[in-house]
């Protein structure tokens, strides 16, 4: 029986105020004052931190820093994750003195970065119970963000390139159409579909499937404003017994304060991990790290298209790291 999710904010409560009002604060306004805040020990650099060509350190710091802390910020990443980001890199590159007239390789630079967000990240990826057995993976989220679809992604992946014995339920309340969406990819992969309209009818779908090695479980889309949807749902959750993943689905293309409301909604469901879609439609990533940070819930999946099964990636710290930063 799954314990409740005890949410672990993977930062401080400085930095999680930062995320609550981020959108409502100027991006270009703000970088001379982040840039006061940091440390860059500009007085200890002038007496002993001299580069290649004899230039002082601190002369090139400031432009250099500034410039690798904007372009975090405009990638969406919260302005205090990115400010303590440029404090912790300052100190490696100070550590090995790498940086000259013209400041630091790019290369170098995102590197480092790619390290020390992968470690922020860790903590998150830490799994803590064993998955033995039947797992049920329940995909929730507000509507039309691509849970269906996603569960189809993941569901082929599984039975096809995996050749794990999969089953695949709905539940199926008020959402007309979404049951027979399910039964053709069902019946495209050769898995069967269960529709259940109650709780009890889930429980049972579940235990009937017992001995698959996945059962993927859709549901509709739900408001995250709407409080009496979230709690049917909590309902449905609470009788599946045994080993459950569920999973917030939310779109990459969802506004910070947005996404900050919908997980702080369903938290209520007890999610135990994030997926976001729709990264094909966003230039910046940013909000993936700041949610992560935020919750201390791990994101699980991504999806960057709509190729059954190809478009979806499973994310670990580094390479969400990775990702993050492709564009900056």
């Amino acid at each position: 029986m799954n314990k409740t999710t005890r949410f672990k904010p993977l930062l401080d409560e400085k930095v999680i105020e930062s995320l609550e009002r981020r959108e409502k604060e100027r991006l270009l306004t703000v970088l001379d004052q982040q840039l006061k805040k940091m440390s860059l020990n500009s007085k200890r650099n002038k007496s002993d931190a001299k580069s290649k060509n004899g230039e002082n350190l601190a002369d090139v710091s400031k432009d250099f820093y500034k410039k690798w802390l904007k372009a975090l910020i405009e990638a969406d990443v919260d302005q205090e994750i990115a400010r303590q980001l440029i404090e912790d890199l300052e100190k490696v590159i100070g550590k090995y003195s790498i940086v000259d007239k013209n400041g630091v390789e790019d290369d170098i630079v995102r590197a480092a970065l790619i390290n020390q967000i992968s470690k922020l990240l860790e903590p998150a990826y830490v799994d803590k119970d064993a998955c033995d057995g039947t797992q049920c993976l329940v995909f929730i989220g507000p509507p039309g963000v691509g849970k269906t679809t996603t569960l189809a992604k993941l569901a082929t992946r599984f039975k096809l390139l995996e050749s794990k014995n999969v089953a695949l339920v709905t539940v199926y309340t008020y959402r007309y159409g979404a049951a027979d969406q399910l039964k053709i990819y069902g019946s495209t992969i050769g898995v069967p579909v269960d529709v259940v309209m109650t709780p009890a009818e889930l429980r049972q779908s579940v235990e009937r499937h017992a001995d698959k090695d996945y059962i993927l479980i859709d549901t509709v889309g739900r408001s995250s404003k709407n409080t009496g949807q979230v709690l049917e749902l909590k309902g449905f959750l609470e009788s599946i017994a045994g080993n459950k993943q569920i999973y917030l689905v939310m779109s990459a293309t969802t506004k910070d304060r947005d996404l900050l409301r919908i997980i702080k909604d369903f938290q209520i469901a007890n999610y135990t991990g994030c997926i976001f879609t729709k990264l094909d439609e966003t230039e910046t990533l940013g909000s993936m790290l700041n949610i992560v940070l935020r919750t201390g819930v791990p994101l699980r999946y991504c999806t960057d298209g709509q190729v059954i099964p190809d478009d979806i990636i499973e994310i670990k710290p580094r390479n969400l790291a990775e990702m993050i930063l492709r564009g900056v």
